[in-house]
């Protein structure tokens, strides 16, 4: 079953996710656009990571397009 494995972040499920330098909700709205995005995590794998300052892994576009969730 899909819930065994996606719609929350936990040990053993797959995640997409993007972790980044500031909560968005306790910052002034004016700071928004100048957010930066650490990290980008895709089907539970890393395809970001701001201090390798590229994409460890070649992601095929399709996979961006089959996400059916995204975990707020």
């Amino acid at each position: 079953m899909a819930e065994d494995r996606l719609g929350s972040i936990e040990v053993g499920k797959q995640a997409d996710l993007i972790v980044l330098d500031r909560n968005l909700l306790e910052i002034d709205p004016s700071q928004i656009g100048a957010t930066k995005i650490l990290r980008t995590v895709l089907g539970g794998r890393v395809v970001y990571d701001a201090e390798r300052d590229q994409a460890p892994d070649v992601i095929d576009e399709s996979e961006y397009y089959d996400a059916k969730r995204v975990v707020h």
